[in-house]
């Protein structure tokens, strides 16, 4: 038999789309997803400084095919901060972070 799960969302700023963290019970780790344009208060976040994995996920303009970076580091911050800035932008529309 398999045990029951809460999942715990959080919308930092009331909004589905902006901001918003998930935590499942019996589980220590945390799922943060965050818009594009909140990135910079994403890196301010205490969780972001621990080991961890993130998604940069959006659609290539020239294609309009799905494109996906995944990253993990011991300081997700740190690394995700020059990844940003080193993840091509312009090839990217309306993504969305993922970090897990």
């Amino acid at each position: 038999m398999k045990q029951a799960t809460t999942i715990k969302l959080f919308l930092v700023h009331g909004s589905a789309n902006g901001l918003r963290t998930a935590e499942l019970s019996n589980w220590s780790g945390k799922a943060i997803a965050a818009p594009r344009t909140e990135i910079p208060e994403l890196l301010k976040r205490e969780e972001l400084g621990r080991p961890g994995i993130y998604f940069l996920t959006g659609v290539d303009p020239d294609t309009d095919d799905k494109a996906i970076y995944i990253g993990e580091a011991e300081d997700v911050s740190k690394r995700l901060k020059l990844d940003v800035q080193v993840f091509d932008i312009e090839k990217v529309k309306s993504g969305i972070l993922r970090l897990l």
